[in-house]
């Protein structure tokens, strides 16, 4: 297993829109309900499905405070900095601030473009998400943004942020896009040596044909000797939502929703991975 210095795991997405956040959101909320402690945190968020009350929130950062805690909490808890869009223009702010700490543009579906920032911007930013990461001493769940290998000079949100955590770092793989398996191997040829010895293993997320994707399984773990540790079919009932998900919850609240999709992905990971983070107090 990965040894890395603090407890907790790192989830990042071997493309952009892979299903990072329904897998930290689904990790808090086993963790939480398994009667430990959990932190969760995201350096940058685009708010691409901004919340009702706060158009500077994603809806996924809103989600993410309820699995850790069972209840709605200040975005500043989570998240280093919101990112409002306009087109392709990205206006960052501190979370909980409402004045602008500089202009950007996005790098893909979900980043931010950071090497248009200049040196001082991107040091003070750079900053404040190592001090935020480093006051988590606990158990952490941080997410990355985009794709884990953006070809960028400046990544703040991925390998820098595997490597400031210091934890575990889980792989999810986009299932039902295909190519998933290339991606996979991709991301491990293309991650940085000191980034790569933390993956603890990758998973596979909403295919649509799991004993068809158990050949391809086998080839990654054995070209990447990386541990799948699951594979999960596409979620019943949300099969036919937009790729961002739906403005309300399809159960009646979105603890019962999110605690529902958590139990499902539970279903088809490893389970000696799955007791990892649930049977632990302190490490995994």
């Amino acid at each position: 297993m990965t040894q890395s210095g603090a407890p907790g795991l790192t989830v990042l997405g071997t493309t952009a829109g892979s299903g990072k956040s329904l897998y930290v959101r689904s990790f808090a909320s086993l963790r939480r309900r398994a009667g430990h402690e959990v932190s969760v945190y995201k350096p940058v968020a685009l708010a691409l499905n901004p919340v009702r009350d706060d158009a500077q929130v994603d809806r996924s950062i809103h989600l993410m405070g309820i699995a850790a805690t069972g209840e709605a909490i200040a975005a500043e808890r989570i998240l280093g900095y919101t990112a409002t869009v306009n087109g392709d223009d990205v206006t960052l702010r501190r979370a909980g601030e409402r004045s602008a700490s500089a202009q950007s543009r996005r790098l893909s579906e979900d980043a931010v473009d950071f090497m248009r920032l200049d040196d001082d911007q991107w040091s003070e930013i750079k900053g404040q998400v190592a001090t935020d990461v480093a006051a988590r001493t606990g158990f952490l769940l941080s997410e990355g943004a985009g794709a884990a290998t953006d070809v960028t000079a400046r990544d703040l949100s991925n390998t820098v942020l595997a490597s400031m955590a210091d934890r575990p770092v889980v792989l999810v793989a986009a299932g039902r896009k295909g190519g998933w398996a290339a991606s996979v191997v991709g991301t491990y040829h293309l991650l940085p040596a000191v980034v790569r010895s933390k993956v603890r293993g990758f998973v596979v997320n909403g295919v649509e044909q799991s004993d068809a994707a158990a050949s391809a399984v086998h080839q990654v773990e054995a070209s990447t000797g990386w541990q799948c540790l699951g594979v999960v079919p596409i979620i019943p009932m949300y099969a036919q939502l937009p790729a961002r998900g739906s403005e309300e919850p399809i159960l009646g609240s979105w603890s019962e929703e999110i605690t529902a999709v958590a139990d499902f992905v539970a279903s088809h990971l490893d389970e000696d991975f799955l007791k990892e983070f649930t049977s632990r107090g302190d490490d995994v």
